[in-house]
């Protein structure tokens, strides 16, 4: 029997940016997914990003530098969303740059979703900035591939479904992994 390879994943957070918020809802839902041991083994997480790209791609790469994942996932809080939002690309004047995960792997997992769906949207602050960049690089960090998640305020009604949905994404993409051939470019 053939042993499983080893998937790495670095999972990324950031701060908070406004003066009103008390924390990030993609760090929350990130604390309570480890609270609970649920996150896969060999992730590590990098929590408070700073709240803009250089910087926080400068992190992304030293933790890439370190770990050598095979996915990272991005996760930024949306205060106007109230979805777990999957970010299939993001933009830079009329440049798009779009996962390498494909459009048949979304299809079969969207029917599984209780609070997420799928987005083309991914804002025009850091968290596209640095998606954006992430994907234009991602050549230059070992080819992972990467994804963003923007995470909706979590509330006592929806944090359950939020948490599921996230663990449904890495079961899917790191149990049942499978070679990735790039989405042609918007």
């Amino acid at each position: 029997m053939t042993a499983r390879p080893v998937i790495k994943t670095l999972i990324t957070t950031f701060e908070t940016w406004l003066p009103h918020q008390k924390s990030n809802a993609s760090d929350d839902l990130i604390l309570a997914l480890e609270a609970e041991s649920a996150l896969p083994a060999h992730c590590q997480v990098l929590h408070g990003l700073p709240v803009e790209v250089d910087a926080a791609f400068g992190q992304i790469q030293g933790a890439v530098e370190q770990h050598r994942p095979d996915y990272i996932f991005c996760c930024g809080m949306a205060e106007q969303r109230s979805r777990l939002n999957f970010e299939l690309q993001a933009v830079c004047g009329d440049q798009v740059r779009r996962t390498s995960i494909p459009a048949a792997y979304w299809n079969s997992l969207r029917t599984s979703w209780r609070c997420a769906e799928l987005s083309e949207d991914a804002g025009r602050f850091v968290c596209n900035g640095l998606y954006f960049r992430l994907l234009d690089e991602r050549e230059s960090l070992g080819n992972p591939q990467v994804l963003f998640v923007h995470v909706p305020p979590l509330t006592e009604a929806n944090h359950r479904d939020l948490m599921a949905d996230f663990q449904l994404l890495l079961q899917r993409l790191l149990v049942e992994t499978v070679e990735f051939d790039p989405l042609p470019e918007a």
